[in-house]
């Protein structure tokens, strides 16, 4: 199994932060476009709203690189969302797609007047695109930094 670990400091409290993590919006702006990202369906718990991605909310989307070549789907599900006054996070897990194994934490810890935002993203490739894993590293490395100056950038005044 695999792990990538980034982190950063955003100058605002932590409810601005977590409005643009826990929601579908926020899943679309903090995405790079070169990623090519398709929100194709949204299923949430009943008397839920899917914009705020509940825990137990399926959720399928697709990508093409680069736009180049053909789009891969992916079905997560929301697996574990937690909010308090000084910390907040959610955990997707993927149900189908490229890997065998892919969680994504996303974890918001208040810091005063400021957040710091980590993303921890464990995975493990099939074997029939093992090969792919320096690759896959390293787009999601640029996926993680993106992530991060973007949430500056939304969430900063």
């Amino acid at each position: 199994m695999s792990a990538i670990d980034r982190q950063c400091r955003v100058r605002v409290p932590i409810a601005a932060v977590w409005a643009l993590y826990a929601s579908i919006d926020g899943l679309r702006a903090l995405t790079p476009s070169v990623f090519g990202l398709q929100i194709e369906t949204i299923q949430s718990p009943v008397g839920t709203s899917p914009d705020d991605l509940p825990a137990g909310s399926e959720i399928t989307l697709s990508f093409r690189p680069f736009l180049v070549g053909p789009r891969i789907r992916v079905a997560t599900t929301i697996t574990e969302r937690q909010h308090t006054d000084t910390t907040a996070w959610f955990v997707d897990s993927m149900d189908s797609g490229l890997f065998e194994r892919w969680e994504h934490y996303h974890l918001c810890y208040g810091d005063g007047e400021s957040t710091i935002v980590r993303d921890r993203i464990a995975y493990r490739l099939s074997d029939r695109v093992a090969w792919l894993d320096p690759f896959v590293r390293a787009m999601i490395g640029v996926g993680l930094r993106y992530r991060h100056w973007r949430t500056r950038r939304e969430c900063t005044p």
